[in-house]
């Protein structure tokens, strides 16, 4: 074979080789020419000027973000007279109306870092409240409710009171692993937002 063609089809076949390590390595540009990716796996550097994310991430090293980050807020909307809340749930929001009635908090030992919304988006039937894995008294904090600090110590239940619910009336909950701290909360009428001691 004549020597100058041998050594085309040998750069052409080293200039393959190049192309196929150094791109999945550094994944550069990965979102100019492909519209959706499955199951990818970064292990060196992801470079995109725009990166839509549809599903959960796992995160195990540092992460720069030069732009801004973008996130939908996960919820539930939950329709049974029980609704047994868990760590991995953090960061949704329940939605409350017609007949759902209660929320169980996890335990705050598997709790550590779990927040929760609860926002009444509809008329009650009946009361819907927050209560506390087991009754632990750990509910700490402030409702502000017609404009008014109701203080919250040592509870084990929230309770929005179906005759007087406003669309929009809601608290935030968080756990620091020993305590649920109430966090932003608001509701329009005197006593229709209540916290309390069940045991």
């Amino acid at each position: 074979m004549n020597s100058k063609i041998l050594n085309y089809i040998l750069l052409g076949f080293l200039a393959v080789m190049i192309v196929a390590y150094v791109l999945p390595s550094n994944v550069m540009g990965i979102a100019q020419k492909a519209s959706k990716f499955t199951d990818v796996e970064v292990t060196r550097e992801l470079q995109t000027a725009d990166l839509t994310v549809t599903d959960d991430v796992a995160i195990t090293d540092d992460v720069t973000i030069g732009g801004e980050l973008n996130a939908l807020e996960g919820y539930t909307e939950s329709t049974a007279t029980t609704n047994t809340l868990t760590a991995a749930m953090s960061g949704e929001t329940f939605y409350l109306s017609g007949a759902t009635s209660t929320y169980i908090l996890p335990a705050t030992s598997s709790a550590s870092g779990a927040a929760y919304k609860f926002v009444v988006d509809g008329a009650m039937t009946v009361n819907q409240t927050i209560v506390t894995n087991g009754g632990s008294n750990v509910i700490e904090g402030a409702l502000i409710v017609a404009g008014a600090v109701v203080d919250c110590d040592a509870e084990d239940t929230i309770t929005f009171v179906a005759d007087g619910e406003n669309i929009g009336d809601f608290v935030e909950l968080r756990s620091d692993g020993d305590y649920w701290f109430i966090g932003a909360s608001g509701a329009l009428t005197s006593a229709k937002m209540t916290c309390s001691t069940s045991t």
